[in-house]
C-alpha cells in the first residue's frame, strides 16, 4: 500500500540483483544459502502476494487459466532456461562467480527493458487521458 503495485513488484528483482552481486564478490556456500533464503522468504512475504493482486480485477475463470499456465509453463520454463544458463556458462569453462555476473546483467537487462515499456506505455495512456478523441 505503502509502495504500490509497480515498485513492490520490482522489489524482488532488485533484491535479487544485490543477492548476484554479492555471489559474485563472496562465491562461497554460505553465501547461497543466505542468498536463496532471503530470496524464498521474499517470495513468498512479498512477490507471491502482490501477484495476487493483480489477478483481483480479472474474471474467475480467466484467472484460473491464466494462473494454471503461468504456474507451470511460464515457471517451469524459466527454471529450464536457468539450468541451460548454468550449464554454458560452465561449458564455456567459466566459474560460478561469472555465472553470478551474468546473472546480474541479465536480470538488470530485462528490470530496465521492463521499466522502459512501462514507462511508454504510461506515457500512451497520459496523451491518451489528456487528448480524448470524441
Amino acid at each position: 500500500r505503502w509502495l504500490g503495485v509497480g515498485v513492490t513488484l520490482a522489489l524482488l528483482p532488485a533484491a535479487s540483483i544485490v543477492g548476484f552481486a554479492a555471489l559474485a564478490l563472496s562465491p562461497s556456500v554460505a553465501s547461497v544459502v543466505v542468498i536463496y533464503v532471503l530470496r524464498r522468504a521474499g517470495n513468498f512475504a512479498i512477490a507471491r502476494p502482490i501477484r495476487e493482486v493483480l489477478f483481483t480485477v480479472v474474471p474467475r475463470e480467466d484467472r484460473y487459466k491464466a494462473k494454471n499456465f503461468l504456474d507451470t509453463v511460464v515457471y517451469r520454463t524459466g527454471d529450464q532456461i536457468g539450468a541451460w544458463s548454468f550449464a554454458g556458462i560452465g561449458a564455456l569453462g567459466l566459474g560460478s562467480t561469472a555465472v553470478a555476473v551474468t546473472a546480474v546483467r541479465a536480470v538488470m537487462a530485462v528490470t530496465v527493458a521492463i521499466a522502459v515499456r512501462a514507462a511508454s506505455a504510461a506515457k500512451v495512456r497520459k496523451t491518451r487521458a489528456m487528448c480524448p478523441t470524441s
